[in-house]
């Protein structure tokens, strides 16, 4: 145990904050064990607790990090960016890998991790929750994918969200920021390191996306992912520049990127009674987009949309996706929204669309439509919590 562990164990007892600070982790693990019992993913509930518990939990967590904190945040691609960036960092990482994603999930992750000490922090930020986050512990780097119009009801406008990651931006002046070139809102946001494929930036890289894989070219050095779909190979960039910024050897993101293991729905292939099946989450028009450039026609396309709070109320990006993309292939629309998608491939001319609102029974009616065919899930978060 090192020294600067007991430095930091008499700053909690001289600020009176020990007994606190340890019973949060105490019982918040406590709490995660009952929930689990009861078949729940515990992502949040054990944050709840030690919030309650220890109001300054996240400020003291900083402590038990011997290097740097980062953040990401963005309108897309968070979850898979913040896992990438976990596996090229060099050393012992602590990461909110549930994609819980606001103030009580990213304490949670800490009281599953805590006592024991880290290197790094890697937590995925929502992006109307950065300023929150930062009022308790401010990372050292902040990674921003994109910024583009997601649950307006909720969030506003793409200003409205640049503003509030501004704002947090501001409680730390010397944040390292790590923004996306090739999209205008992020590359806005400050001064910082750019990375892209498009635009002029301190890391612009060469990307060719194949079936199964992307490849990442920056100056000599050549990084393949097994991520299709040139959003991915963006999350998969901003990666490699945090381990480069970090120190951590080319050769060592190479071979972390080149054994990454997808994210829950994301891209995640899973058999549905020995149909092969492709999952992958959706939530607004910019990145469903991308999606559907990536999805194999010929399969069987499930699309699954609710509006509870955590997907958004307001579905009417669904006008914006580009739903011409799927007029030859068959598609089952399901979840609470599957009137409204219905009307939406329709007038994209899908000629071959059958609307089932239960998500379940939308399941079963893909796995026994075609023997041995494929399968392609597009849920929403609410959705893809069922299908899971």
């Amino acid at each position: 145990m090192d020294k600067t562990y007991f430095k930091d164990m008499r700053f909690l007892a001289a600020a009176g904050r020990a007994a606190s600070f340890f019973a949060a982790i105490v019982l918040g693990k406590a709490a995660y064990a009952a929930i689990r019992l009861f078949g729940k993913s515990g992502t949040s509930f054990a944050g709840v607790v030690a919030l309650k518990i220890c109001p300054d939990f996240l400020r003291i967590c900083g402590g038990f990090v011997r290097k740097k904190n980062i953040a990401v945040t963005g309108t897309n691609g968070k979850t898979t960016t913040s896992a990438l960036a976990a596996a090229v960092l060099d050393g012992r990482v602590i990461h909110n890998t549930g994609g819980a994603n606001m103030t009580q999930g990213i304490a949670n992750a800490f009281v599953l991790g805590l006592p024991r000490r880290f290197d790094y922090s890697v937590m995925e930020v929502d992006e109307a929750y950065l300023t929150k986050v930062y009022d308790g512990a401010a990372a050292d780097y902040l990674i921003v994918t994109n910024l583009f119009p997601d649950q307006v009801d909720r969030l506003g406008g793409v200003d409205a969200v640049a503003g509030l990651i501004k704002d947090a931006i501001a409680k730390k002046p010397d944040l390292k920021l790590i923004l996306n070139a090739d999209n205008e809102a992020s590359a806005s946001l400050g001064e910082g390191v750019t990375f892209g494929f498009d635009n002029l930036a301190d890391y612009k890289a060469k990307v060719e996306v194949f079936e199964d894989k992307s490849e990442i070219t920056l100056g000599t050095d050549k990084f393949v992912v097994p991520l299709q779909g040139r959003y991915n190979a963006y999350n998969a960039l901003a990666a490699v520049v945090l381990g480069l910024e970090t120190g951590v050897p080319v050769p060592k993101i190479q071979t972390a990127l080149a054994n990454y293991k997808t994210v829950a729905c994301r891209g995640e292939k899973r058999l549905i009674k020995g149909h092969p099946a492709v999952i992958q989450l959706i939530k607004n028009a910019a990145g469903t987009n991308e999606v559907l450039k990536t999805v194999d026609l010929t399969s069987q396309i499930v699309i699954a949309i609710n509006n509870n709070v955590s997907d958004g109320r307001d579905v009417s990006w669904l006008g914006d996706v580009e739903f011409e993309r799927l007029k030859d292939s068959a598609v089952i629309a399901t979840g609470m929204c599957a009137q409204e998608v219905t009307v939406q491939l329709k007038k994209s001319g899908v000629k071959n669309v059958t609307t089932e609102p239960s998500v379940k029974k939308a399941i079963e009616i893909a796995a026994g439509s075609r023997e041995n065919g494929k399968i392609t899930i597009l849920p929403s978060y609410t959705a893809m919590k069922e299908i899971k």
